[in-house]
């Protein structure tokens, strides 16, 4: 299964980068999007929506260390 991890997902390139991934034609393909405060990351939330079960939004503040330590 094709896994991509996004970090800055919430806007920009990131953005644009999680929003092609998801929209491919591969129901295999799975997308990590991070953001620094995923409550407030509308545009993400609205691009995942559209694509159910495809990705999965995770805190991650570069500027904060502890924040980007994840187990998946």
């Amino acid at each position: 299964m094709p896994t991509y991890l996004i970090i800055g997902a919430s806007r920009g390139i990131g953005l644009e980068f999680t929003s092609q991934l998801l929209a491919r034609d591969d129901p295999a393909t799975f997308v990590y999007a991070t953001a620094r405060n995923p409550a407030t990351a509308h545009l993400l939330s609205a691009v995942r929506e559209k694509y159910p079960g495809k990705s999965e939004v995770l805190k991650c503040d570069v500027a904060e260390e502890a924040s980007c330590k994840v187990s998946l």
